[in-house]
């Protein structure tokens, strides 16, 4: 379980990093090129708008992560469940 979880967050931080050089590479032709938000992607997958959810503060903290760019917040999800496989314990 413990590979599952490193592998699964090290597919997340090579598609964020993969996302992010495709976005800078137009810039050194001086080509403008907007990285795509964490929302475009939430909602593709079928995720509750933040106005649905009536947990007492999840909206704005959901509406804060939406806005941001998609290749930190895969970045950031990928480092975290890599480190989280990584540091597991294994039970003997």
């Amino acid at each position: 379980m413990r590979a599952v979880v490193i592998t699964i967050g090290a597919c997340i931080l090579i598609g964020g990093i993969s996302l992010a050089v495709q976005h800078a590479l137009p810039m050194q032709h001086n080509i403008y090129s907007r990285v795509p938000e964490a929302g475009v992607l939430w909602y593709a997958l079928g995720g509750p708008t933040p106005d649905r959810l009536t947990w007492l503060g999840v909206e704005g903290l959901l509406v804060s992560f939406l806005d941001l760019p998609l290749d930190l917040v895969l970045v950031t999800a990928g480092t975290c469940l890599a480190l989280i496989g990584l540091a597991a314990r294994t039970r003997h």
